[in-house]
């Protein structure tokens, strides 16, 4: 079987290809703009790997017609590249060459486009999974874990950080991007527009403790099914990056310079140079502090300290999971954190490196393995 990784020679699709051909026996492709970097890397990934299942080809992801040809040629297509200013479009490539489809990142043009194909992608016996990696990803699939120990759930705080030793510059553009979206709270059974002062304090564990965090929006919790879960109140909330980012962001929020290319682009060109003021310690974190409406407690930490690993576990793990399900349950578009196995997918993301924390009650802590 045939995996074609877009984004294969960056951080993410290395380390996403690196685990899928120690675990699966499946033939990866690593692709990019540029075919000598896709054949070097893949040269290096056999070597390092001993595994000569893998290759390197280019592809031009602003090119359509290109990118069906070769999406034609593969059993299943894994995107770890940034969707701004592509929205959709690798989507819809991957439902007219007929191939399945895992992806990492947000974006509402893509998330538009999935709905209305969701019913077509059924039938035409395909799988799309969405943010199916860290952040968005795990988020919504603990909250599920929490109903599933718990049951009805009364309030939930999701907390998340992303500190890092190197931000790209998709990162950071697909941030400045987010700033134009009216992050909400549910409060009181009800969506509202959240405001600097919802943000709360909140003990993200060793070595971090208690940190000042502010609220955000991911589409995987807007379409949580609230009801079923019980849930009352749920806000996702996140610390800053460092003070210069940090006053990038607010800037930009305040004046709208987010609807700016030009200022876009300047923007993160500013944020790659201003991480050099991050300090250590570093990681990319998850966490669910989940309180059930008969006052039981739980509370479920997921956590690495390389932020392109922490992508890469979730979304391999994702890619496994699938590969030992049967096919016909998988037809059709899904969420990530919505679709999987919460016990199985902790499980194989701590088998793979990641910490995974369970707290259940006050005193009880494990370790997942």
């Amino acid at each position: 079987m045939k995996t074609l990784i877009l984004g294969g020679y960056g951080a993410v699709g290395i380390e996403t290809a690196r685990i899928l051909l120690d675990k699966t026996e499946l033939e990866v492709i690593l692709a990019g703009r540029s075919r000598q970097k896709a054949e070097v890397a893949a040269s290096k990934l056999a070597e390092d790997s001993c595994n000569p299942r893998v290759s390197g080809i280019a592809i031009d992801a602003s090119n359509f017609t290109e990118i069906v040809n070769e999406f034609k040629k593969v059993d299943w297509v894994i995107i770890c590249i940034p969707l701004s200013g592509i929205g959709s479009k690798i989507a819809e490539a991957a439902f007219e060459a007929n191939v399945n489809y895992i992806d990492i990142n947000a974006n509402h043009q893509k998330q538009v486009y999935l709905q209305q194909k969701a019913e077509d992608i059924r039938k035409k016996e395909l799988t799309f999974i969405t943010e199916a990696g860290c952040v968005p990803g795990i988020p919504s699939l603990l909250v599920f874990h929490a109903f599933s120990k718990l049951g009805q759930l009364k309030s939930v705080e999701v907390g998340s950080m992303a500190r890092e030793a190197k931000i790209t510059y998709g990162s950071v553009y697909d941030m400045l991007v987010e700033l134009g979206v009216s992050h909400r709270i549910y409060k009181d059974q009800n969506w509202i527009k959240a405001k600097l002062s919802d943000g709360r304090k909140i003990d993200l564990g060793p070595p971090f403790g208690t940190m000042n965090c502010y609220p955000f929006e991911f589409y995987e919790l807007l379409t949580l099914p609230m009801e079923k879960l019980g849930i009352q109140n749920l806000g996702l909330y996140a610390p800053g990056v460092n003070p210069a980012i940090d006053s990038l962001f607010f800037i930009y929020m305040m004046t709208g310079l987010y609807k700016s290319k030009t200022a876009l682009h300047l923007g993160a060109r500013f944020a790659t140079w201003a991480e050099k003021f991050t300090k250590p310690p570093f990681a990319t974190l998850v966490q669910v502090d989940a309180l059930a409406h008969n006052n039981n407690r739980i509370l479920v930490r997921v956590s690495h300290s390389d932020a392109y690993r922490a992508t890469a576990i979730p979304l391999a793990a994702c890619m496994i999971q699938m590969l030992e399900m049967d096919l016909i349950s998988q037809y059709g578009m899904h969420l990530m954190g919505h679709f999987l196995d919460s016990d199985e997918f902790l499980r194989k993301i701590a088998q793979l490196g990641m910490d995974v924390i369970v707290e259940d009650g006050i005193e009880s802590i494990t370790a997942v393995a």
